[in-house]
C-alpha cells in the first residue's frame, strides 16, 4: 500500500468535507502503516490528527478526543515532553515530532472546548504553545480565549495591566484568586477613578471575570474571586457589568448546594439596575433564585433574593411561577421587610393565603406594621393582610377555632390609628380600608369601638374626586352595614352628605353606585328612591341593587 498516496487521499477528501471517506483513508494509514522509520511514525501521528478533526466535524466527540490523546501518546512513546520541553528553539522548529506534538496538543484542546471543557483546554493550549509558539497555534488559542468572553486588551496601557497579567498567567489558579482580591480591594477602596471604571466597561474589561468563571466553572474558589469582583464594580456602577445576566443563572444552578456562592450571585443580581428585572421573569431564572431560599445563604442574601422576587412579580401572571413552597417557607421563616413584600404579591394566589394564615402570618405583619417603618412598607403590608382576607371572606369552611375574630379585632386596633396618623398618604389610607372591609364581618365590635365609622366618613370627605380611595372606603362602609352596623353609619352626620358627594364626583363608577345606592336605602336617605332608581337603570344586573328592590316594590 503506498501509505503516502492513502494519506494525501485523506487530506484531499478532508479538505472537499467528505469527512467519512476521509476517515476510511486515514483509519487504513493507522491501521497499518510501519513504524519502523520516524517519517511513517511521523505520517501515523498526523493521520490520527486528521481522522481527529474529521471526527469533531462530523460530531463523533469523544472518538475526536481518544484519536488526539493517542497521538500524543505516539509522539511520548519516541520522545519524552520533558525532553521536547529542554530543547532551544532551534532544535524544536526542526524536529517534526514536536511539530507533530503541538498540532496533537491542540487538536486535543479544540476537542475540550467543543465539550466545555474549558479549563483543560486552556491547560492543553498553554502546553502546546509553551513548547513551540507557532503563530497558527497562538491564534487558535486566542480565538479560544475571545470564545470564552475575554476581551482583546491593549498590552501598553498601564490601567488594563491587571487583567493582562490575569489572561498571561490564565493557568495559575493561585495567581488568579490573588489578583482578583487586590482588583476587588482596590475598586472598593476607590482606587481608579471614574474615568478609568468607564475605561473598564468601554473596553469589555469588566467582563473577565465572567471569562474566567467560564474556564473555571468547576473551581469554587475561582468562582468566589470572580463574583466579589463583580459585585465591587456594580457597586461603583460599571453598568456593562450585568452583561451576562444568565452566566450567574448557570453558576447558581451548578452550584445550588453552595451557600456562599449563592448568597453571592443574590446580591450582585440584588443591584442589578431596574431594567433587567424583566429578564428575571424567564422561569429558568426564578427556579435558581426561589431554590436558593433553602440552601443555607445569609440573611442578607435572602433580604437580596426577596427583594428580586418582589420586583419580578408585578402582574398575576409573573407571581405564579415564585408562588412556591420553599418561597412560602421563607417568608413565614424570616418574617423581615423583604418577606413581607413578597407575601403582598404571593398572597394573591388562594393556597398560598390559606397557607399564611394557618401559619399566622397576620399576627406577625400587625406586630411589625405597629414599629416604625417606612411608609412604603405599611402599603406593602396592608396589601399583604388584605389579600390573606380576600381568601377568607369566601371561605366556608373556617374551623371554629381558626382565631379570625381575634386577629380581625387587632386589625382594626392597629390599623384604624395608622389610617388617622397618615390620613395624608392615599396609599395608606386606601390599602387601610381595603383591609377594614374585608376584617368588618369578623371584627364588628372592635369596629365600633376603634370609630372606623366616623374614621371613614371624615377621611371620605378628604378624597372625594379620588375614585380608588373612594371606592375601599365606600366598600367598607357597605360592609358594615351588612353586619349590623347601619345605625353606627346613620349616627355619623356626615356620612351621607359625603356618600352623596362621591356619587356626584364619580355618577358612572358601578361599584360606587351600587354601593352608596344600597347604602341611601338603608339609611333612609330623603333622596333615596331617586337615587336607588336611576343605579337601577344605569346598571340593571346589579346583584347588590337587586337585593333592595322589595323596600320599594320594585321588580328587577
Amino acid at each position: 500500500m503506498d501509505f503516502s498516496s492513502v494519506y494525501e487521499s485523506g487530506i484531499s477528501k478532508m479538505s472537499k468535507k467528505k469527512y467519512n471517506d476521509a476517515i476510511t483513508d486515514f483509519s487504513n494509514v493507522i491501521d497499518n502503516i510501519p513504524t519502523f522509520r520516524e517519517e511513517m511514525v511521523i505520517m501515523k501521528i498526523n493521520s490520527l490528527i486528521n481522522r481527529s478533526g474529521c471526527y469533531l466535524l462530523t460530531n463523533k466527540k469523544e472518538d475526536a478526543s481518544n484519536d488526539a490523546a493517542k497521538a500524543i501518546e505516539n509522539v511520548v512513546s519516541k520522545k519524552s515532553i520533558d525532553t521536547i520541553k529542554m530543547m532551544n528553539i532551534e532544535e524544536k522548529q526542526r524536529n517534526p515530532l514536536v511539530a507533530a506534538l503541538c498540532n496533537a496538543l491542540v487538536r486535543k484542546a479544540q476537542i475540550d472546548d467543543s465539550m466545555d471543557k474549558c479549563y483543560d483546554a486552556m491547560i492543553t493550549f498553554k502546553d502546546a504553545i509553551s513548547i513551540l509558539p507557532d503563530p497558527a497555534h497562538v491564534a487558535n488559542f486566542e480565538q479560544f480565549l475571545k470564545s470564552c468572553g475575554f476581551p482583546k486588551l491593549s498590552q501598553d496601557d498601564a490601567e488594563m495591566t491587571v487583567f493582562n497579567e490575569i489572561i498571561k498567567s490564565l493557568h495559575d489558579k493561585g495567581f488568579i484568586i490573588s489578583k482578583l482580591q487586590e482588583f476587588s480591594n482596590d475598586v472598593v477602596n476607590s482606587k481608579f477613578s471614574n474615568e478609568t471604571l468607564t475605561k473598564f466597561s468601554d473596553t469589555n474589561a469588566c467582563m473577565i471575570p465572567y471569562a474566567i468563571m467560564t474556564v473555571y466553572v468547576t473551581d469554587p474558589d475561582v468562582i468566589i474571586a470572580c463574583l466579589k469582583s463583580l459585585i465591587s464594580m456594580s457597586a461603583k456602577h460599571v453598568g456593562t457589568v450585568y452583561g451576562l445576566i444568565t452566566d450567574i443563572r448557570d453558576i447558581m444552578i451548578r452550584y445550588d448546594k453552595n451557600s456562599q456562592i449563592l448568597s453571592l450571585c443574590l446580591q450582585f443580581l440584588h443591584c442589578s439596575p431596574e431594567f433587567l428585572f424583566k429578564e428575571f421573569e424567564d422561569k429558568s431564572m426564578i427556579d435558581p433564585i426561589c431554590s436558593s431560599l433553602s440552601a443555607g445563604i445569609t440573611s442578607e442574601a435572602i433580604e437580596s433574593a426577596f427583594f428580586i422576587l418582589f420586583s419580578i412579580a408585578v402582574t398575576p401572571q409573573d407571581i405564579l411561577p415564585i408562588a412556591r413552597k420553599d418561597v412560602v417557607d421563607a417568608v413565614l421563616s424570616h418574617q423581615t421587610e423583604g418577606a413581607i413584600k413578597v407575601l403582598s404579591r404571593i398572597a394573591y394566589v388562594p393556597d398560598i393565603a390559606d397557607i399564611v394564615f394557618e401559619r399566622g402570618a397576620l399576627k406577625w405583619i400587625l406586630d411589625y406594621i405597629i414599629g416604625d417603618i417606612s411608609e412604603e412598607m405599611v402599603v406593602n403590608s396592608l396589601i399583604a393582610i388584605s389579600r390573606v382576607l380576600l381568601r377568607l371572606v369566601i371561605r366556608d369552611d373556617l374551623p371554629a377555632d381558626s382565631g379570625i375574630e381575634l386577629q380581625c379585632k387587632k386589625l382594626f386596633e392597629v390599623v384604624v390609628p395608622i389610617i388617622m396618623k397618615k390620613s395624608r398618604a392615599p396609599d395608606v389610607v386606601s390599602n387601610g380600608f381595603a383591609c377594614l372591609a374585608l376584617g368588618v364581618d369578623f371584627a364588628v365590635e372592635a369596629a365600633r369601638s376603634t370609630r372606623a365609622i366616623q374614621l371613614a366618613s371624615l377621611t371620605l370627605a378628604m378624597y372625594t374626586i379620588d375614585s380608588k380611595i373612594c371606592s375601599n372606603m365606600v366598600a367598607f362602609l357597605y360592609s358594615a352595614s351588612q353586619v349590623g352596623m347601619i345605625n353606627d353609619i346613620k349616627e355619623s352626620k356626615s356620612s351621607l352628605p359625603t356618600l352623596m358627594n362621591v356619587l356626584g364626583a364619580h355618577p358612572d363608577n358601578r361599584t360606587l353606585v351600587e354601593r352608596i345606592a344600597a347604602l341611601a336605602m338603608l339609611c333612609g336617605a330623603q333622596n333615596k328612591e331617586q337615587i336607588y332608581v336611576a343605579a337601577v337603570q344605569q346598571f340593571p344586573d346589579s346583584s347588590i341593587l337587586r337585593k333592595y328592590a322589595g323596600m320599594l316594590n320594585i321588580k328587577l
